[in-house]
C-alpha cells in the first residue's frame, strides 16, 4: 500500500508478487488493491482476475465496479490503439460495470460514489463511440448535483456548452450572410428596375 501510495508501482507490484503466497482469499480490501497495483503497471488481465475475486466476495460494494470499469476502459483504449482484441466488447462491458456502480451507491445512498460512477460513466459516453450525448448530459448534470469529485462531469457539462454556443454563433453566421445575400439580391433587383 505505501508503494501504491507515493505511485512506485514496480514496487508495489514486486512486494504484492510477495504478499500474494500468503494472502487471504477472502479480503476483498486487499484484492482491490492488488487489481489497482496490477492496473497501475499495465497488466490489465491480472488486474481484472483480482478485481473479479473482490467482487465475488463483496458484490454489492460499488467501489469495486469502479475499479473494474476503469480497468476495462482502459484494456479498450489499449486494445483500440493496438488494433487487436474486442475492443468494443470491453468498453460496452465498462460502461455496464460503471452503470452498476452508480446504481449500488444510489441504494446505498452514497452519493459521493454515486457522483463519481456518473461522472466516469458521462466521460466515456460523450468521448467514445457509440456516443451517447443525451444521456451522457444527464448523469453529468447528476453527478455535478451530487458534488462530481472525479470533476469528469462538470468538464462534460462544460464541453457541451462549448459546443452549443459555437454552434449558436455558427448559427447566427450563417443567417447573417443569408440576411447579407438578400439584401444585395434586392438591391441588384431596385438598381435593375432603376435602369
Amino acid at each position: 500500500q505505501d508503494y501504491y501510495d507515493r505511485q512506485e508501482y514496480d514496487m508495489a507490484k514486486t512486494a504484492l508478487d510477495k504478499a500474494l503466497q500468503n494472502a487471504d482469499e477472502d479480503d476483498f480490501a486487499f484484492l482491490q488493491l492488488a487489481a489497482q497495483i496490477c492496473y497501475s503497471n499495465g497488466e490489465y488481465h491480472a488486474a481484472l482476475s483480482h478485481i473479479n475475486k473482490a467482487l465475488l466476495i463483496a458484490p454489492d460494494l460499488a467501489e469495486l465496479y469502479i475499479t473494474k470499469a476503469l480497468i476495462l476502459e482502459d484494456l479498450f483504449i489499449e486494445e483500440s490503439r493496438r488494433g487487436f482484441g474486442d475492443a468494443a466488447a470491453h468498453l460496452q462491458q465498462a460502461r455496464n460495470t460503471m452503470r452498476m456502480a452508480s446504481e449500488k451507491a444510489a441504494a446505498q445512498g452514497n452519493t459521493k460514489v454515486e457522483s463519481h460512477a456518473d461522472g466516469q460513466l458521462a466521460d466515456s459516453l460523450y468521448n467514445w463511440e457509440p456516443k451517447d450525448v443525451v444521456l451522457a448530459e444527464k448523469l453529468a448534470k447528476r453527478a455535478v448535483e451530487n458534488g462530481d469529485d472525479s470533476g469528469l462531469g462538470q468538464r462534460v457539462l462544460e464541453k457541451l456548452e462549448e459546443k452549443r454556443t459555437a454552434a449558436q454563433a455558427e448559427r447566427e453566421r450563417r443567417e447573417k450572410l443569408a440576411r447579407e445575400e438578400q439584401e444585395r439580391r434586392e438591391r441588384l433587383a431596385r438598381e435593375e428596375r432603376e435602369r
